[in-house]
C-alpha cells in the first residue's frame, strides 16, 4: 500500500515509526499533525510519571517523619523546604491500623 511514515523522535531518541497509507503526498501533509498530537500525548505520559513519582517521595518522607526514623537533620531539612513544610508547626499524628477478622465483616 501506498503511504507515508516518519521516525518518532522524543528527547532525542527514536522511540518508533509512525505511518499514515493513503497517497504519500497527501498523507505528508496530515504527518505534521499527526507528529504534534503524538508529542503531547508522550509529554502528559512523562508529567503523570514525574508527578507520580513526587507524590511517592513525598509519601515516603511524611513516612519517614511519622515513624521518627533516623534521618540527617539537613535532609530533613532540605525535604521540608521542597515540599513547603514548616517544621516549626508543631503536630500531633495519630497512625491507626485498624486488623478487621472475618466476623468482624458480617
Amino acid at each position: 500500500m501506498l503511504g507515508y511514515g516518519e521516525r518518532i523522535i522524543y528527547n532525542g531518541k527514536c522511540i518508533g515509526l509512525v505511518g499514515l497509507v493513503g497517497p504519500p503526498e497527501e498523507m505528508q501533509s496530515y504527518m505534521k499533525t499527526v507528529m504534534i498530537m503524538l508529542k503531547l500525548l508522550l509529554d502528559r505520559v512523562k508529567t503523570q510519571e514525574q508527578l507520580s513519582f513526587l507524590v511517592h517521595e513525598k509519601n515516603s518522607f511524611i513516612t519517614t517523619l511519622l515513624l521518627n526514623q533516623n534521618q540527617d537533620e539537613k535532609w530533613i531539612e532540605t525535604r521540608s523546604l521542597f515540599y513547603k513544610f514548616d517544621m516549626s508547626v508543631p503536630r500531633t499524628v495519630v497512625v491507626v491500623k485498624p486488623c478487621f477478622s472475618k466476623g468482624d465483616m458480617e
